[in-house]
């Protein structure tokens, strides 16, 4: 039987693939805060695509936790997307720039808890 995984657990889960990726490969960590989103032609290019699709992820698996009523439904997916998302670029560009240390699993862990009792019916 397919177990089902709560949406906490699907959002630490994101939430630590991402900081495995920066924390793997620095220098696309760099690249990809520092370079792509600074460009004028990051509208419309193929790189602003793919960031679309990736996070969209995000906004699905909240949508189908306000489906299966664990998050309220008067939450607004795009903006968690980008306080999440604003939140690990922050939190990658010290590591990467070299001031500070990145726990992966601890900062997931914290991360997800900290979105999850805002955003949760059940706090």
């Amino acid at each position: 039987m397919f177990r089902k995984y709560r949406f906490r657990d699907r959002l630490e889960a994101l939430i630590r693939r991402h900081l495995e990726v920066f924390v793997s490969d620095t220098d696309l960590c760099r690249l990809f805060i520092a370079e792509v989103r600074g460009p004028s032609d990051y509208e419309g290019s193929a790189i602003r695509e793919m960031n679309r699709r990736y996070t969209s992820v995000l906004i699905r698996i909240v949508k189908d936790a306000v489906k299966t009523g664990e998050v309220r439904p008067d939450v607004n997916p795009k903006l968690l997307r980008d306080v999440l998302f604003g939140a690990i670029e922050h939190l990658a560009w010290r590591y990467v720039d070299g001031r500070g240390q990145l726990r992966v699993a601890q900062t997931a862990r914290e991360l997800a808890a900290m979105l999850a009792i805002g955003i949760c019916v059940d706090g």
